[in-house]
């Protein structure tokens, strides 16, 4: 990539990067990777990028989901249909 923080007008951080603006450890942000709470791209040296708006989404979700005191999964998949409930 010749600009490694810009591809398709997009902003672009490091795992240490979104680490530190998250207030958290590194392998906090590869776990939000492995739970697809935030997208990666691969680069060609074999680190990996994600997006800066889409770790904003995520925090804003966390931060909206400690103001009413419910999970971060909850918040995220409130109004998803899930499994009929017959009585």
């Amino acid at each position: 990539m010749p600009d490694e923080r810009m591809v398709d007008g997009r902003a672009w951080l490091t795992v240490g990067e979104a680490a530190r603006v998250a207030g958290v450890h590194r392998y906090t942000v590869y776990g939000w990777i492995t739970r697809g709470r935030l997208k990666m791209l691969p680069t060609d040296d074999g680190t990996h990028r994600i997006a800066a708006a889409d770790l904003e989404r995520l925090l804003a979700a966390r931060r909206a989901a400690a103001a009413v005191g419910v999970r971060v999964d909850t918040l995220l998949h409130w109004g998803d249909e899930g499994p009929a409930v017959v009585d």
